[in-house]
């Protein structure tokens, strides 16, 4: 039996399990994270934004792919 992670509105897609919950906090943690780490290197925030930049859209289509496995159809 195939549970049920997400469901489907509009374009997002919010959590509707415990792991959906869990996966969606670990991703905006892991945003944040990389947010902070090279912020404080950082001489600008261009220098931040291009830092930041390859981790953040692939965690995000990370989370796009496991939304799309686990959503309600």
């Amino acid at each position: 039996m195939k549970k049920t992670w997400f469901e489907k509105s509009g374009w997002i897609y919010p959590p509707i399990s415990f792991e959906g919950t869990l996966m969606f906090s670990l991703c905006i943690l892991f945003c944040f994270h990389i947010f902070f780490f090279f912020d404080q290197k950082s001489q600008s925030i261009s220098d931040t934004l291009y830092a930041v930049f390859p981790y953040v859209p692939s965690i995000f289509l990370f989370y796009t792919w496991i939304t799309s496995e686990k959503e309600k159809k």
